[in-house]
């Protein structure tokens, strides 16, 4: 996908983004993967950047599986080649408040 623009996301718009995403894991109709997900929330990195395209001003969060104490780099998203880590990317819309 070819990006208008980059910006990065203030702490409200994480906030806002933290909230919509829980709401959308919390409509996952299998119950049992709804249940694994929300308890294993608290120990997925997260990694996000914002960008523009078309107009729509977005977030997109790369969430990986890790230690607690390890911390991912600041300058760049965790490449997971050869490791044994669930990642997903995650984007979300800033003005409609909507995970994509």
């Amino acid at each position: 996908m070819n990006v208008d623009a980059i910006w990065s996301p203030d702490e409200p718009q994480l906030n806002e983004f933290e909230a919509a995403f829980r709401r959308h894991i919390e409509d996952i109709p299998v119950r049992g993967e709804r249940e694994s997900v929300l308890a294993h929330m608290r120990r997925l990195h997260r990694e996000y950047a914002g960008f523009i395209h078309e107009g729509t001003r977005c977030i997109v969060c790369r969430l990986r599986e890790g230690d607690l104490d390890e911390k991912p780099p600041d300058n760049h998203f965790t490449s997971p080649i050869g490791e044994f880590w669930f990642i997903t990317k995650v984007t979300f819309d800033v003005v409609n408040r909507t995970i994509l």
